[in-house]
């Protein structure tokens, strides 16, 4: 980021993508901004750690404005080790976002410093940390516990409803690492809010070493991306990440020991609620399938090809980590290891990740 042309790339095309991120990691918790939104006399407090040019802290002010159409009061604090980033950031608000305060602190977040004087004088609503934390301690042999042993720290500056928001590249080792973070943190009180249904220890994790989880959402990019992307043959027609909602304090029923050996659905369970978790695929039998997570195990639901009902249910059109509720499946596996599929007799009640936005991502 010290370097003025590579700072200048990051804008031009790393800048939308983790823009757009951020975006869409917020649409899973609509809820929760329309809450903060509704607090009168009190500023929503934004703290962007590792924050570069501050497109985390750009995304997360545009999506409080999309429910409040812009009525309320936002303060953001940047900190980043880059001067020149945190410069731009502050020019980028004033030209987009003139009503929101913005502060900047050059500083190293990792500085023991730096954590325990603003833990004591400052508290927040929102923390984020966008492709930060993968970069923190990098190649050390304790990495992991000393990112989990920071953001324990990071946490006591959140307000008590406040959220922590962290977001990793969607590959294999930097998405099951946030995976493996996020069952540390959920064992020492914090729940996740999104995208998991429930706190339990991550599925994917138990589900062997070549399984993460991670978003995948479809968008059209801004020409100028679109132009660099094709022209450095890189595939842009979809935004991927792994990232994470998470609260403190809270109750959960996570279980020490690890995941039930008991399965978690058996036959007679006829309503069931799941987040799709992996692309449409194909198997030999010549049937489509999915694989869902309700928070405990992944489980396989499958339909016939071009099966007239399961494409009036919307099964073909399922996209990653859209909800699903299904009724009335039939049981494909056995009890140790179950599978369902899609009959003339099931019913399915589907949730898009992303809601339409009028006016696109882009619209501010």
């Amino acid at each position: 980021m010290q370097s003025p042309s590579l700072l200048g790339a990051y804008l031009l095309y790393y800048w939308p993508i983790s823009y757009a991120q951020i975006r869409f990691a917020l649409c899973s918790v609509q809820e929760h901004l329309i809450s903060l939104a509704g607090r009168k006399n009190t500023p929503i407090r934004i703290l962007d750690l590792g924050s570069g040019p501050a497109p985390a802290s750009a995304a997360i002010c545009d999506a409080i404005f999309s429910v409040c159409k812009r009525n309320a009061s936002l303060e953001v604090l940047a900190v980043d080790v880059s001067a020149s980033a945190l410069q731009i950031a502050s020019s980028l608000f004033k030209k987009s976002f003139p009503e929101v305060h913005i502060k900047t602190e050059c500083s190293a977040i990792t500085s023991e410093d730096y954590i325990q004087q603003k833990a004591k004088n400052d508290f927040f609503d929102i923390i984020v940390l966008s492709h930060a934390l993968n970069e923190m301690w990098y190649n050390q042999s304790d990495a992991l516990q000393r990112r989990i042993a920071f953001l324990q720290k990071v946490s006591a500056q959140l307000s008590p409803n406040g959220i922590l928001l962290l977001c990793e590249p969607a590959l294999l080792q930097t998405s099951r690492d946030l995976l493996r973070i996020r069952d540390s943190l959920c064992s020492s009180g914090f729940r996740v809010i999104a995208p998991c249904p429930q706190s339990n220890p991550c599925p994917a994790l138990h589900a062997g070493e070549q399984h993460t989880c991670h978003a995948d959402c479809a968008w059209r990019p801004p020409k100028l991306v679109a132009s660099l992307a094709n022209v450095a043959g890189l595939e842009r027609k979809s935004v991927k990440m792994t990232y994470l909602v998470l609260q403190k304090h809270c109750m959960t029923n996570t279980n020490p020991d690890g995941l039930q050996e008991k399965p978690c659905l058996l036959p007679h369970e006829r309503h069931m609620h799941f987040r799709v978790v992996s692309e449409a695929m194909r198997n030999k039998a010549g049937r489509v399938r999915y694989l869902l997570c309700n928070g405990k195990q992944r489980i396989a639901l499958s339909a016939k090809n071009g099966d007239a009902h399961a494409k009036t249910q919307g099964f073909f059109s399922l996209r990653r980590y859209d909800g699903i509720y299904i009724k009335n499946p039939s049981l494909r596996g056995d009890e140790n290891k179950p599978s369902y599929g899609v009959e003339d007799y099931t019913e399915l009640q589907t949730e898009p990740f992303i809601p339409a936005m009028p006016g696109g991502i882009y619209s501010w």
